[in-house]
Parts: structure tokens; C-alpha cells; sequence
């Protein structure tokens, strides 16, 4: 029996792809789809994985900034218009869904890590062939 955990990438800040943008909700449930569908008539083979709108917020959450956590008091005072829109999908516009650019401020970049933003950059560009 053999299980394939399939998970949906998730930006995080201090790691060479926090510049990279994750897919829309609805390619990530198309790509899950397919990789079910492809694999439904192999016998002893199951698929898990997350939910994609699960994904997002982890994604949303992770590379926020103060914006993210007036979202998030607005959802734990039961506003829920910003979790219906992730929900439907037309948050698409969104931070998490956009590529940003090298010389992009992130609301983490005062951190000091031991290693240079030139240097998560240069991972970046190698990894992505940019």
C-alpha cells in the first residue's frame, strides 16, 4: 500500500522563495485533481492533501504584515467577508499571490538571521533560473 501526501506550497519569510507567489486556489484543486484522477486506478495507492484554502491562510499568515492581523481580528470578531472571499477564490489579488520583486520590503527584513537578504536571493534566482 503505498500513501502520496501532496502538499501546497507555501511561501515563508527568511527562505529564498519568499518572493515567490503561491498558484490561485483554483489551480492548486485543478493540479489535486489531476494528480487523483491519474492515480485512481492504481490499485493500494492513495492520495491525501491539504485543503488549499487552508494552504493560503497558512500562506497568508506567514508572510503578513500588520494588514494580516487586522484580518485576523476582523475574523475573530466573526467579520468573516475577507474568509468568504478566500473561500470563493476572489482574493486573488492578494499578497500571497503575487511575485514580488528583488528590491521588495518585507515587514520581517529588520530581523537579522545570520544570513544576507543578497544571499536568500541569489538561492532564489539559482532555484528559479531567474
Amino acid at each position: 500500500f503505498i500513501t502520496l501526501s501532496v502538499s501546497t506550497f507555501v511561501p515563508k519569510p527568511f527562505t529564498p522563495f519568499q518572493w515567490h507567489p503561491m498558484e490561485s486556489l483554483k489551480e492548486v484543486k485543478e493540479r489535486l485533481n489531476m494528480i487523483k484522477k491519474g492515480l485512481s486506478r492504481e490499485k493500494g495507492v492513495r492520495v491525501l492533501h491539504d485543503v488549499p484554502k487552508y494552504a493560503y491562510l497558512q500562506g497568508l499568515f506567514s508572510i503578513g504584515s500588520r494588514k494580516t492581523a487586522m484580518m485576523i481580528e476582523d475574523m475573530a470578531a466573526g467579520r468573516t467577508a475577507f474568509l468568504q472571499q478566500v473561500i470563493s477564490g476572489r482574493e486573488q489579488g492578494s499578497y500571497v499571490f503575487r511575485k514580488k520583486d528583488r528590491a521588495e520590503i518585507f515587514p520581517w527584513d529588520f530581523i537579522d538571521i545570520g544570513i544576507s537578504k543578497e544571499q536568500l536571493w541569489e538561492e532564489y534566482r539559482l532555484a528559479t533560473g531567474i
